[in-house]
């Protein structure tokens, strides 16, 4: 199947409309799907998944970065046939919660590639996560070192065996984006202040379990711009050098019309410079990979102030049909 865009850019690589007059994604003709599994039905494009995966990685490849790992969000598209895809491609993997891990486990990602992430991560979740030796875990908060140094020691894991980690730093730089989504202002309730960034920096390094290894920051997500990254690496700068930085958030995606095209996904791979690191993909392979199929349930005359009709089309889906729910605030096109 080609993976070039026919119709517009909110649809799946490769999606058109065909020679009966039917959208096609994937090389499936959709009404024939929603005849065979019901509505409302979800299509995932496989070919569109893998083309962005691997856009990504060549991208690091391409700016020169000797030592990178693509990060996909799990919290984007928690399906285990989805995380299945992107662990065979070679990403890597962000969870925020016992049962994310799970399915990542279950997906087949060796927990070498997951990132444990989450501001209020469980003792359980963290016990969890050093058994199994994750890639990486990512400390939020003073009460979480208090957890791990306690949990570390009672695992006796010291050394080479040491828990590989990053302090995630809130660097009061505000994304251009929605406030609902904006997480890297000063009042955000995730990560450590850059007046206490050093303070947790030294408290890690004196823990012999703990391998830290960077930083993590992450500024929002649906960023269109590269100028707001580029602020997040002046500030996280100011507290030293480290083998790792892990900048978020995710490269946006242009919904609407109205919005200004996305940076490249080169661009985006080369704003850190050649400094190794996760490169965090967050939900951009996904967020155009899916096409929701519902069914015409019937039409209604809607009325308005001089009784002139409109015709409303009401579809057989609900509102958590449409995967991971908006606030309301948040604008959407369909």
């Amino acid at each position: 199947m080609s993976t070039e865009t026919i119709l517009s850019d909110v649809f799946p690589l490769g999606s058109r409309v065909n020679e009966r007059g039917r959208l096609e994604v994937g090389g499936c003709d959709t009404i024939e799907l929603a005849k065979e599994f019901g509505t409302p039905a979800y299509v995932v494009a496989e070919d569109d998944l893998r083309a962005r995966a691997r856009a990504f990685l060549d991208a690091g490849r391409e700016a020169g970065h000797a030592d990178f790992n693509v990060v996909f969000a799990s919290k984007a598209f928690p399906c285990t046939a989805v995380l299945a895809l992107f662990a065979q491609e070679g990403l890597w993997c962000d969870v925020a919660s016992g049962g994310e891990l799970h399915l990542a486990l279950n997906a087949g990602f060796p927990p070498e590639r997951i990132v444990l992430h989450g501001n209020a991560k469980s003792e359980s979740e963290l016990r969890t996560a050093l058994e199994l030796g994750v890639g990486l875990i990512v400390i939020d908060n003073f009460d979480e070192i208090d957890r791990l140094d306690r949990l570390v020691g009672l695992q006796g894991t010291t050394g080479a065996d040491a828990q590989r980690v990053l302090v995630r730093v809130t660097p009061d730089v505000r994304g251009e984006t929605h406030e609902k989504i904006s997480t890297g202002q000063a009042d955000s309730k995730f990560g450590f202040s850059m007046e206490r960034a050093r303070e947790a920096i030294e408290r890690v390094q004196g823990i012999d379990g703990l391998s830290l290894q960077g930083l993590h920051a992450h500024i929002g997500s649906q960023l269109l711009a590269l100028d707001p990254f580029r602020a997040e690496i002046a500030e996280l700068a100011k507290l030293g050098d480290f083998p790792m930085w892990d900048l978020g958030g995710g490269l946006g995606v242009r919904y609407l019309a109205e919005q200004a095209e996305p940076p490249s996904i080169g661009s985006y791979a080369a704003r850190g410079g050649g400094r190794a690191g996760d490169e965090r993909a967050g939900q951009a392979p996904v967020d155009r990979a899916g096409q929701v199929v519902e069914r015409e349930r019937l039409r209604h005359a809607v009325y308005g102030g001089e009784r002139q009709a409109e015709r409303l089309t009401l579809g057989g889906g609900r509102r958590g049909d449409v995967g991971q729910p908006a606030p309301d605030a948040l604008w959407g096109a369909l």
